[in-house]
C-alpha cells in the first residue's frame, strides 16, 4: 500500500513534554559526557535549538508535542527531502555532485565539501528508511 505525502493539520495543544525540552535535555546531557566536541559548536547548535522552539511556539502557538495531531514521522519525511535538496545546491553550487570523486587536497574547500557529500549520503539513506517505516505503519 501507497502512502500519500500530504501536509499536517496545525498542532494542537497537548499536556505533553515540549520535544524541544527533551532533545535540548539530551544533547545538554551527552555534552556533560564528553560525546560532542568541545570547539563551542555545542553550545551553539544548542542556541539555536531554543530559537527553533521560539519560533515554531509564534508560529504555531503551542509548542511541539506528542500526541499533537501530526504524524511526526511524515513532518520527520517532509523536512528531510529538504534538507537532501539544500545539501545537493550546496554541492552544486561548487561544481560538485553526489558521486563526484574529492580530492580533499587539492580542491577549494574540498574537506567541507567531502562533508557536505557525505551527509548528504547519510540523509537518503535515512529518508528511504523513513519512508519504510511510514509505509510500513500505514499497512
Amino acid at each position: 500500500m501507497k502512502t500519500a505525502i500530504v501536509d499536517q493539520p496545525p498542532p494542537i495543544a497537548t499536556d505533553r513534554r515540549p520535544a524541544w525540552d527533551i532533545v535540548i535535555e539530551h544533547v545538554e546531557r551527552r555534552q556533560e559526557t564528553n560525546a560532542y566536541d568541545k570547539t563551542g559548536v555545542v553550545d551553539r547548535v544548542l542556541g539555536d535549538m531554543r530559537e527553533r522552539d521560539a519560533v515554531g511556539r509564534q508560529r504555531y502557538g503551542v509548542p511541539l508535542t506528542s500526541h499533537n495531531g501530526r504524524d511526526h514521522l511524515m513532518d520527520a519525511y517532509a523536512e528531510a527531502l529538504d534538507l537532501v535538496v539544500y545539501l545537493t545546491a550546496e554541492l552544486d553550487e561548487h561544481g560538485v555532485g553526489p558521486d563526484t570523486q574529492i580530492d580533499t587536497s587539492i580542491l577549494p574547500d574540498g574537506w567541507r565539501l567531502f562533508c557536505v557529500q557525505s551527509m548528504l549520503r547519510d540523509q537518503v539513506r535515512g529518508i528511504i528508511r523513513l519512508r519504510a517505516l511510514i509505509e510500513e505503519h500505514a499497512s
